[in-house]
């Protein structure tokens, strides 16, 4: 399981248990290329999806992109 999607179900637990809505994530960091990057507020934001009960952000299917829900300017953005 990833980090986020691990975090975004630990959110749903959170609040299906009655938990307060503060996350448990601070300083987070992972290892990429050979550094280390904080990962902090992605983990922080899916954290509170699942605590808010928004459903979880599936992936665009790159094969058919007429069938994304990724609109085509956040597509040339996030390619730039």
């Amino acid at each position: 399981m990833s980090l986020v999607r691990d975090a975004y179900e630990r959110g749903r637990e959170s609040a299906h248990y009655g938990f307060m809505r503060v996350s448990p994530f601070y300083g987070e960091k992972v290892l990429i290329r050979g550094k280390r990057v904080d990962i902090t507020l992605m983990l922080n934001m899916f954290w509170y999806a699942g605590f808010d009960g928004e459903p979880y952000p599936e992936v665009p299917d790159a094969l058919h992109p007429e069938t994304s829900s990724v609109s085509i300017v956040e597509r040339q953005s996030a390619q730039a």
